[in-house]
């Protein structure tokens, strides 16, 4: 048996018609990790005169799962995240191939987020959950590069489930001439079987294949009827579903007959599930912009910031009535989420003018832009803009041999700009399907 190896786990995720009824995980996340931990709250009783629990009962189980994209990525992934926090944005195509995604999330009314079916795990065990809900999402920016993490929560957790598959490959051998008798072998990926008779049955080529120290049961499985009349079948899972594999080399020098031969075909072509493209951000791909008003925000460009970094967290809590017909949570509610933000700039006349700003609780609007390399006529964008109350300044300090300083602050709602955040991606995603 094959250990469960760190190296192989994946996750795929399934956008949901119906939020916590579970759908196909179609698309392979290859850029971001959802790792689940699965919570319990179990109440135990203790009889009484014994000195120890005797009883337990399970109330509550559910998921808690931890998102991590490092470098953060500008493609369709990220579109996913944000979607499953803000709600699916508003998308437009402003040339071919290249699309604007944007997000201006209202504060006064409740979201509409996006939920999906998470499956992780890989051909070893694997197990999923659906209503994976995005409760908050983490970003920082150094020179070094730029990094996102996130919080999910979702329903019960299901062990041992077949991750979705792309398409299998099917590879067929069939038979040419008179093949009367003799043996003939298999070579798949550099390792042979044992001596095969011209007419072995599917079971005795299953067994085979099996013996290869790179095949496992399941995956490559025989079918088809019995050579050399009926051609045999091979269907690849395992390891290796949903890959395009390499032919199964056939060595028929010793088969007898009238110009004998089998000869391995593909008759249909492994391939993955729909990947989402990625392209990693750059730690010199941003520039921070600090301005007076909402309107104006991108016009005030620091360049001697050194580290940002912004949280919301806690945007949506589950709902735990009493029914029996669920077995984990049922819903969930719209919470005042926790904000921060942070950044580090040379303690200049620039970085200390920030000072003024604390001491009088003026709020200051913030622009964090990435822009990445060219995408059809335009370029890739992640542009995230918010309103920030500072709060707080740390005690100066060396960074990298600069006199620096640090401002904390969180993210409020503006009355005049009417908006606490707004976010546009620019990338090859038309949509959250």
């Amino acid at each position: 048996m094959s250990e469960r190896a760190e190296v192989f786990e994946i996750t795929q995720i399934g956008p949901e018609s119906t939020r916590g009824t579970a759908v196909p995980a179609t698309r392979r996340l290859i850029g971001t990790s959802i790792r689940p931990s699965i919570q319990t709250e179990v109440q135990t009783y203790r009889a009484k005169g014994v000195r120890v629990g005797s009883v337990g009962v399970l109330n509550k189980e559910w998921v808690e799962a931890d998102i991590e994209q490092d470098p953060a990525l500008y493609s369709g992934e990220t579109t996913y995240l944000i979607g499953g926090l803000l709600g699916p944005p508003s998308i437009s195509n402003p040339s071919s191939g290249v699309y604007l995604g944007e997000w201006d999330p209202l504060t006064f009314t409740g979201l509409n987020p996006k939920t999906y079916t998470v499956e992780s795990g890989s051909w070893i065990r694997a197990g999923e959950f659906p209503y994976g809900l995005v409760t908050g999402l983490e970003m920082t920016g150094t020179r070094d590069g730029v990094s996102l993490s996130g919080t999910m929560i979702g329903q019960e957790y299901s062990d041992n489930i077949t991750l979705t598959a792309g398409t299998a490959e099917v590879q067929t051998l069939t038979a040419s001439g008179t093949v009367s008798g003799g043996t003939y072998t298999l070579q798949f990926m550099g390792e042979t079987t044992s001596s095969l008779a011209y007419n072995a049955n599917t079971a005795t080529i299953q067994a085979a294949l099996d013996a290869l120290v790179n095949v496992a049961s399941g995956d490559i499985t025989v079918g088809g009827g019995t050579l050399p009349g009926t051609p045999a079948t091979f269907t690849f899972g395992g390891q290796y579903a949903s890959a395009d594999v390499p032919l199964i080399v056939v060595n028929g020098a010793s088969l007898t007959g009238s110009t004998p031969a089998y000869t391995m075909t593909q008759t249909t072509a492994g391939a993955a599930l729909t990947e989402i493209a990625i392209q990693p951000i750059s730690g010199k791909d941003w520039d921070f912009y600090i301005d007076d008003t909402g309107a104006g925000v991108g016009t005030t460009k620091l360049t001697r910031v050194f580290e940002w970094s912004w949280g919301i967290t806690g945007m949506y809590g589950p709902v735990w009535p009493g029914n029996t017909s669920e077995p984990s949570w049922a819903a969930h509610v719209d919470l005042a989420p926790d904000t921060s933000f942070s950044f580090t700039v040379e303690a200049d006349s620039t970085g200390m003018a920030e000072l003024a700003d604390l001491r009088a609780g003026t709020k200051r609007f913030v622009r964090i832009k990435c822009t990445g390399p060219t995408l059809g006529a335009s370029t890739y964008l992640m542009q995230f803009d918010f309103c920030v109350h500072l709060t707080g300044i740390s005690e100066f300090k060396d960074q990298d041999g600069v006199y620096a300083v640090t401002y904390e602050g969180e993210i409020q709602y503006d009355k005049t700009w009417g908006k606490w955040i707004s976010w546009d991606l620019r990338n090859e995603t038309s949509a959250i399907s």
